[in-house]
């Protein structure tokens, strides 16, 4: 029974979903996609949220990262909206950097909202109240 479902499952083709977006501050005017990130990609990502460092006792533990998280959420997700090719890699996190405040909020915004990032930080302030 559950081989034949889990051969059910993998005969689905997964779906990549991109929202076009309208650039802001520099980007303005420029259409650009939000595509949301495979299971694969959101490891990758969330894994790049964290770095591993020694504890005085031997043990091992995760840190979290918070430098350039937005700019790493952009570069997992931004992409051509008619390929869904992504744009950057993290080589153009210095040039990334280097645009406003504005224009890099506004692709985030998006591709958090595209990728429902957050709503567990909302759920988890909502049942401590």
């Amino acid at each position: 029974m559950a081989k034949a479902l889990k051969d059910r499952l993998f005969k689905i083709k997964p779906v990549t979903h991109i929202e076009k977006v309208k650039g802001t501050g520099e980007f303005e005017g420029i259409e650009l996609g939000v595509k949301v990130m495979t299971a694969g990609a959101r490891e990758d990502y969330e894994s790049s949220m964290f770095t591993l460092e020694e504890k005085p006792d031997g043990g091992i533990k995760a840190v979290p990262v918070r430098k350039d998280s937005k700019l790493k959420l952009i570069i997992y997700t931004v992409c051509d909206p008619e390929t869904g090719e992504l744009i950057f890699n993290e080589g153009d996190l210095p040039q990334l950097r280097e645009y406003s405040g504005l224009a890099i909020q506004g692709l985030f915004d998006a591709a958090s909202k595209a990728n429902d990032l957050g709503r567990a930080e909302k759920e988890d302030a909502g049942t401590k109240n």
